[in-house]
């Protein structure tokens, strides 16, 4: 970290990066659906995911509480794990396994803003932009698991001593899952918003209410190539609690 000014700060970052594949995804069992012609395995033989990143970021602290920060950051990853679906015709079942890809790599930038415009009233705000190549097993380029394009996260929040309540807006892009039907599974882009409250009863008792999802958004799914695959609407979920500290 490197002190540009008073309140401007340049940060860096180097890393090399290891992790093991899990537990699941080595074992060499074989676990197939009653219901359906298709069973899901493991991999004895999985890499352990490794990678070299580095990031860099200007950091301006232009008031009390705020913040304006931007970072760019790019890693260089090798035996990425991803998934793909193939029929096996002597046990008549289409498996779905995972494998060490060659490489993959993820270059984007990230924006952060948090305001406070006072008597408790503020904005948190993110923004990731994020670009991810695989190459897979056999040579192939493939869109990275779990990986959105666009990510975007905001939130307007109000505190004071008993009470703080926060209303918050989350999108992602298009996601990727593993290769199935001749393409690979895409989550379409998928927004929410959720709503928090606490109540400070007391010095040792809060009262706190959660809202999840409360426009009942749907989740669809489908393959690269047009195929429907599902959709699941998980419903708004509410929840009230008791928290006390002693």
């Amino acid at each position: 970290v490197y002190d540009l000014q008073e309140n401007l700060l340049l940060r860096g970052a180097v890393s090399r990066a290891m992790s093991r594949p899990t537990f699941l995804d080595l074992s060499a069992n074989l676990l197939i659906d009653a219901t359906t012609p298709t069973a899901s395995a493991g991999n004895p033989l999985l890499k352990p995911v490794e990678a070299t990143q580095f990031e860099l970021g200007l950091e301006w602290y232009y008031a009390d509480a705020s913040i304006l920060s931007a970072t760019v950051f790019r890693k260089s990853i090798s035996n990425w794990v991803t998934r793909k679906a193939e029929f096996d015709d002597a046990l008549a079942l289409t498996i779905t396994r995972p494998s060490n890809a060659q490489s993959a790599s993820i270059t984007g930038l990230e924006l952060q803003l948090q305001h406070d415009f006072g008597m408790g009233v503020g904005v948190v705000a993110n923004y990731t932009f994020t670009d991810a190549n695989v190459t897979s097993e056999d040579g192939r380029e493939i869109k990275m698991n779990g990986n959105s394009r666009h990510q975007l996260n905001a939130s307007a929040y109000y505190e004071n001593d008993d009470f703080s309540v926060r209303v918050s807006y989350n999108y992602r892009s298009a996601s990727f899952g593993g290769e199935m039907s001749g393409g690979q599974l895409e989550t379409a882009p998928y927004d929410q918003f959720d709503v928090s409250a606490t109540w400070h009863a007391t010095d040792q008792i809060d009262v706190f209410m959660n809202a999840v999802n409360i426009t009942n958004e749907v989740i669809f799914q489908r393959t690269t190539d047009g195929i429907p695959v599902g959709f699941y609407e998980n419903g708004p979920r509410y929840g009230i609690g008791l928290r006390f500290r002693y």
